[in-house]
This record gives structure tokens, C-alpha cells and sequence, in this order.
């Protein structure tokens, strides 16, 4: 027996066969007969040549003979090829044959029997794929083998071609034709032209597929990828209606694809027409979580497994945290936000996409000039991607639905508080010439400036505080950039300096918020108000003080940064933007922490900057001014902050600061509510 070291090689034939269909029959039976009548004529292939081995396949196998170049194992190699064939007949069973002659190592197996190892049966196994039940298929070693021994009564070759193995070398396969058994190549399948009338035929004739034109659709555009102006191909996409364009939602209901769910049948053949077909193997990549991206896919084929990791550094899951199949959506977050992909997205099977690309659909509808159904379908487009955007927030905010489901929308006791939002939901890209954002900058970008009341969330980009170019908000955690919903809610009007190339802003309008349930809206606002602390102030604490105190008002700086605070302390100078400066101060912290001392209470009303601060914080903040007076010494604040509890500092200053930092992290957390109104804030003039 051979070691299996190249000295060892020997030249074999090679006959192999492999029956056509074999896993897709259902019975077991038949695969039973069809299996025993295989073995049985190799069995008798066998018996006749005892040095012949079956490698076998299960529903196929490879007979090889060790002797090849002798003449009697060519000759029981065609005897094979003859036994083959007459079975096939016989029996009905379409019956891959190939024949090949090369070089390879047999071995002893694990159970005792003799292994075939080598390129000799490996292209062999490759030839089977070229073949098909028409006939028999042999490689030019095979031939050159077979005519060594001069001419074989009753065998021809035939219409040679030449085919790529899979290590990229060309390999010369012919037909050949034995005795009255003729020979033919596996006939091409089926063309796209004739499959997609077979699926116009099949929708016609059997109800129970009346609702799937996903595959009407797959041909179609495999069809216009050769010609795009195929009259066919584009009149078959014109013929489906929405309710064959159905999927299986995660419950295991059939809805309608939301994609194309309000597009008529003129506008459904104008968007396919945009999209690109991509089709991937079993278990192939789609795309990487982090890849950029800026497309989404709409499955035609196949099932699309979604595998999602936490961090740069987790392992990749075994299995997908969601599988989709035909008719659902994926990937739509990068076409809607254009942020890099959040998932892997791959194969499960062989699938085939759709992919779009936002811009190119919305060049195409735009250059459809004076139709007003171009138009529709651009709204539809745009209500369906604000709504997967507004689903993906919802998930990830705890104002909303919250990533453990506690939010208030999660508390809503009938209809669907996410279908009720998104038709008030409207993405806002801001122009790339845009370096200095406001609130009224990001009105004047949306399609629908007319409603400029709700709540805006960065969905995209990273912004900076012009108050503090050093507050930065990116747009992986949806932070709140404004709230501005009179009679409910009101934040200050910050404003940014744009801090990347691309920023999106996901806005929900009033008027959604106004159709929630009254409880669901209560929920709503306190948990609105707990985010806005998190995200909506640059500063935790804005010390006020006089000048005389400055060295009080650093020491408290010192020890509250040190405990984790952003403070803002304005060191007073000449010039215009001292208001502004301050002014800023005043709306942007969670609190005001006036230093009051005799040196307060002794400055002229007009001249004391402590006591101006406290009552422009009041006008911006009527109603939450969340102010802390640090009283030092004998001075009495009910004149310069009436109304509030304070903080006197004894003969401990560290207790005094920890009290001011515990009523801070309470702000901070969201048990206490940060500074807000129900109407406009508005400036106030400082000097």
C-alpha cells in the first residue's frame, strides 16, 4: 500500500457518476432504489476487475482503476461507462457521467479501505459538475489514454470545449458518444426569458403564489441587466400589484413589503429600475458591522442572516441574532443615514438583493419632470425610510422605547405609537456649506418647514458647542439637539459649529406628539427631561460671583471638576462678547451656584452682576431655574436669591461642596429636572 509520497503516484481512470436531482426527491424509496441499483452496477464492475475501487458519494461516486495505461482497464472503463448509461435508461434516473485519466496516491483509510488522494480524482469530481444526464462527458487525458490502444468499435468524440477547473487551468472535456447511445452537453438551464413567463404563468394559475412576484421580479431585472429597455421585462415589473410582494414578518405574519408598499405599479417598475441585482453564495459576506455603507438590499432569493457584535473587539456570533428572507428589507439604516453599516449582513443560503442607493433613486423619480405620481413615490420613499430610521431610534433611546423596553412609548395601551409617529418623523441633512448650525438653520433645510415644532435628534455626524467647542455630540447615541415644543416643552436654542463632512438631523414633529395618548405624552415629557440633562447642557453648574470673591468661586471650580462637573466660570473682560459669553453660561448649565457673600450683598443692585444672573436665569427658566446659592459667613441670600434652599459653608468647606455635588448628580441623573420651559426662550440683555 502507498505511503502517499509523490514517488508513490500511480496513473488511474477515472469514471464517475453522480444522479441528477438526487436531494430534492422527497420519497425515500426512490432515493433507496436508486441508490442500490448505482452500487449494484458497480458491484458487477467489481466483480469483473478486483483491483477497481468505489469511492463512493452517497447518491454517486468516483470507480477508479489503478492500471492506466493498461488495456483492459480501459476497456473496464468503458464497460462502465456502458453499464451507466443502459441503468439510466432503465431505470429512469438521470445519471451524471464523466470519464478522466491522471495521477494520484492510494492510501489505507481510517476503516481499512483504500483512499483515492489526488488532482487525478479531483478533476474528475470537477468534470461532474459540467456534466448532465444527456450523456457522457471525458477529459483529453481520457481520449489521449483510450488511443494508445488504438480504435474502440462503437466510441466518438465529439464538439471538444474548453473549461477553467477550479485551480484556473484549462482542461480540453469532449463529448463521447458509445455504441448507439449518443452523447450530448448538459443543455444550458432554462434562459431568464423563459423562466419569467413560467412565473407570469404560475401567478396566474395557482393562488396559493399569487402573492410572491418576487420572483417575477428576479428575472425581470436579470433580463434588463442585458438590455434595460427590454418592452418584456419592463412590462412584467409593471404587472405586479403590492399584495404579491409579500414577507414573513419576525411573528410569523404576512404583511406587505413596506419598501414598495405605496408605490403604484408605473412608479414600482421606475424604482427597480434604479437598483442594482446582487446575488451571493451560501454563507458569503454581504457586508461587515462597521463597513461603510450606503445602500439597502430587498431580498428577491434566499434568507439573509443578521449577526450583530457590541464592540471593536467582541467575537463574531455563532448565529444571527435575525434571519430575513424574501420580501424583507435590510440595511436601510446606511441608505438613510449613511453612517457605516451596524451588523454583518451574510448569505444563509443562496440570495439574491436588490440594492438601492437613496440618491439614485431620487435622481431617477426627480428627472421624471411634471409626473405627479414620481412625486408620490418620492414621499412614499422618504415616509418609509424616516420610519425604519424613527423604529432604529426608538430602540436605542430611553425616551422612546429604550434598549430595555421601559420608555413610554412601550406604556402606550392601544394602536401603534410608532406608526402614529412616523407620519410627523422627517430626516434633515444640512447643507455641506453649513459650518454654523442652529435650530433655525435645521428648520429652513426640512422638506416641511412649516412644522418646526418637536424634538430634534442628531441621527449622523459630530456637532460642537459653540458655547464650548470642547461639548461634542456624536450621532451614534441619537442625542437630543433641541426641544421645542410650546405648551409641553422648551429648551434653549443651542447652537453648534459642524464637527464633520455629513450631518443628519431626525426630526419629530409636534403634531405626532400631540396624537399620543395623555398618559403616554406625560411619560414622554419626564422622560424627554432626563435625556435633555444628559445631552442638552454643556455645563453641570455655571458659578456666578463678584469679583472680589474670585478666589471662593476657583477653589469650588477646582473641587467640583474634580468630582466629575463641567463648570462654566466666566473670568470678566472687556469687549462685545462678554454678554454673549455669559449669556450662554446662564441657558446652557444644568445649574446656576451664585456665591453670595457680604461683598453680594453690599454691591449696588445695579452694578451686582450675582443678582443679574440670578434674574436672567429665572426669565429664561420660569418655571425649573434650578439655582443653588453657596451662602459664606453671615450673609443672608433671601434678598439676592429668594425663594431657594441654601448651601452654607461652615467651618467644613468639603461637606458644603459635597452637598452642592449631590443636588447636581440628582440634576445630572434626571431624579431631579433640569432647567426647562413651555414657551420660547428667549435672550435677555446682560448690560
Amino acid at each position: 500500500m502507498s505511503s502517499g509520497r509523490n514517488e508513490d503516484l500511480h496513473e488511474v481512470l477515472v469514471v464517475s457518476c453522480d444522479i441528477v436531482g438526487h436531494s430534492s426527491e422527497l420519497v425515500h424509496d426512490v432515493q433507496l432504489d436508486r441508490v442500490v441499483g448505482l452500487n449494484t452496477v458497480v458491484a458487477e464492475t467489481i466483480e469483473d476487475r478486483s483491483d477497481a475501487i468505489w469511492a463512493s458519494g452517497g447518491d454517486g461516486g468516483h470507480v477508479v482503476f489503478p492500471e492506466g495505461d493498461d488495456r483492459g482497464a480501459a476497456q473496464a472503463a468503458l464497460d462502465l461507462v456502458t453499464r451507466f448509461l443502459t441503468w439510466s435508461a432503465t431505470a429512469g434516473v438521470g445519471l451524471r457521467i464523466v470519464a478522466h485519466a491522471g495521477r494520484v496516491s492510494l492510501v489505507r483509510g481510517a476503516d481499512g479501505r483504500v483512499q483515492v488522494v489526488g488532482n487525478g480524482i479531483n478533476v474528475a469530481g470537477w468534470m461532474l459538475a459540467r456534466g448532465g444526464p444527456d450523456g457522457v462527458i471525458v477529459s483529453e487525458a481520457f481520449r489521449r489514454r483510450l488511443e494508445r490502444h488504438g480504435e474502440w468499435a462503437g466510441i466518438a468524440f465529439h464538439e471538444p470545449r474548453t473549461l477553467r477547473d477550479k485551480r484556473g487551468v484549462d482542461q480540453l472535456l469532449l463529448r463521447m458518444s458509445v455504441q448507439d447511445l449518443p452523447s450530448a452537453w448538459y443543455s444550458p438551464i432554462e434562459g431568464d426569458r423563459q423562466q419569467l413567463r413560467a412565473a407570469l404563468a404560475l401567478r396566474r394559475s395557482d393562488p396559493a403564489w399569487s402573492h410572491r412576484g418576487w420572483e417575477i421580479m428576479y428575472f425581470a431585472k436579470r433580463i434588463l441587466q442585458v438590455n434595460k429597455s427590454d418592452r418584456e421585462a419592463l412590462d412584467a415589473i409593471g404587472t405586479i400589484k403590492k399584495l404579491q410582494l409579500m414577507y414573513t414578518t419576525p411573528d410569523g405574519d404576512e404583511d406587505t413589503n413596506p419598501f414598495f408598499e405605496y408605490l403604484d405599479p408605473t412608479m414600482l417598475r421606475e424604482v427597480v429600475l434604479s437598483a442594482q441585482l446582487v446575488e451571493r453564495q451560501y454563507n458569503e459576506v454581504i457586508c461587515r458591522g462597521g463597513d461603510e455603507g450606503d445602500t439597502m438590499f430587498v431580498i428577491l432569493r434566499g434568507r439573509v442572516g443578521v449577526y450583530k457584535t457590541h464592540g471593536e473587539d467582541d467575537t463574531r456570533p455563532i448565529e444571527p441574532h435575525f434571519s430575513h428572507q424574501e420580501g424583507d428589507v435590510v440595511g436601510e439604516l446606511a441608505l438613510a443615514l449613511g453612517r457605516n453599516r451596524t451588523a454583518d449582513l451574510v448569505a444563509l443560503t443562496p440570495v439574491v438583493l436588490l440594492s438601492f442607493h437613496y440618491q439614485d433613486i431620487m435622481k431617477h423619480l426627480e428627472s421624471l419632470t411634471g409626473n405627479q405620481a414620481a412625486g408620490w413615490a418620492r414621499e412614499a420613499i422618504e415616509g418609509f425610510i424616516s420610519r425604519r430610521v424613527l423604529e432604529y431610534i426608538s430602540q436605542d433611546v430611553d425616551f422612546l422605547y429604550g434598549r430595555d423596553g421601559a420608555g413610554p412609548l412601550a406604556s402606550a395601551q392601544g394602536g401603534d405609537p410608532i406608526a402614529t409617529l412616523s407620519n410627523y418623523a422627517e430626516r434633515i441633512e444640512l447643507p455641506d456649506n453649513m459650518r454654523q448650525i442652529t435650530f433655525d438653520d435645521a428648520v429652513a433645510a426640512a422638506r416641511t418647514p412649516g412644522a418646526r415644532h418637536g424634538i430634534y435628534v442628531l441621527a449622523d455626524g459630530t456637532l460642537q458647542s459653540r458655547a464650548d467647542p470642547g461639548f461634542t455630540l456624536g450621532g451614534l447615541t441619537f442625542p437630543m439637539l433641541w426641544i421645542d415644543l410650546p405648551g409641553f416643552l422648551t429648551l434653549p436654542r443651542h447652537q453648534f459649529g459642524r464637527g464633520s463632512d455629513k450631518v443628519k438631523v431626525f426630526r419629530i414633529a409636534a403634531g405626532g406628539i400631540e396624537q399620543l395618548e395623555r398618559t403616554v405624552r406625560e411619560k414622554l415629557r419626564r422622560s424627554l427631561l432626563a435625556a435633555a440633562a444628559r445631552s442638552c447642557f454643556v455645563y453641570g453648574v455655571f458659578i456666578s460671583y463678584t469679583e472680589h470673591d474670585v478666589g471662593d468661586a476657583a477653589a469650588w471650580e477646582q473641587a467640583l471638576k474634580e468630582r466629575g462637573f463641567r463648570v462654566f466660570m466666566d473670568r470678566p473682560q472687556s469687549g462685545a462678547e462678554f454678554g454673549e459669553t455669559v449669556a450662554n453660561g446662564l441657558k446652557h448649565s444644568l445649574a446656576l451656584v451664585p456665591m453670595i457673600t457680604s461683598n453680594v450683598q453690599i454691591r449696588d443692585p445695579e452694578d451686582n452682576w450675582v443678582m443679574r444672573e440670578i434674574t436672567a436665569r429665572r426669565a429664561y427658566f420660569p418655571l425649573e431655574p434650578q439655582i443653588f446659592p453657596v451662602v459664606f459667613g453671615a450673609a443672608r441670600p433671601e434678598r439676592i436669591a429668594p425663594g431657594v434652599t441654601p448651601i452654607r459653608v461652615g467651618s467644613n468647606a468639603a461637606e458644603a461642596v459635597d452637598q452642592l455635588a449631590q443636588r447636581l448628580e440628582a440634576l445630572r441623573s434626571g431624579l431631579l429636572p433640569p432647567p426647562h420651559g413651555e414657551t420660547e426662550i428667549i435672550d435677555l440683555p446682560l448690560e
